[in-house]
């Protein structure tokens, strides 16, 4: 991988499977690893749980699977933001891709 140069990154889970989580941070420590720091600081990162239109028609949710779990997930693991989307119905994309455009701006201005 190469994350030289990048400005942010979005790094996304599968909302289906709970171990996609403990996958991301090992794809975060290795972007932590190799991208330029700006100032001294790593460059933002937004976790995504993809494929909420899957639990649509699920009822009850898993714990890792709820709104709270993920904004908690990603603020213990130092992301600027979590979100759950969908890119199948777009659900959230726009969102989470203009918190981390701020999160980009407000370090490199």
């Amino acid at each position: 991988m190469y994350v030289k140069g990048a400005l942010g990154c979005i790094i996304v889970a599968d909302i289906t499977n709970p171990d996609s989580l403990t996958g991301a941070l090992r794809w975060k420590e290795v972007i932590e690893e190799n991208a330029d720091h700006v100032d001294g600081k790593m460059i933002p990162m937004v976790i995504l749980q993809n494929k909420y239109d899957l639990l649509e028609n699920q009822g009850r949710k898993l714990d890792f699977q709820t709104e709270d779990y993920i904004k908690e997930f990603a603020n213990k693991h130092d992301f600027k933001a979590g979100y759950q989307v969908s890119a199948k119905s777009n659900m959230n994309l726009d969102n989470s891709i203009e918190c981390l455009v701020k999160n980009t701006l407000k370090m490199n201005i």
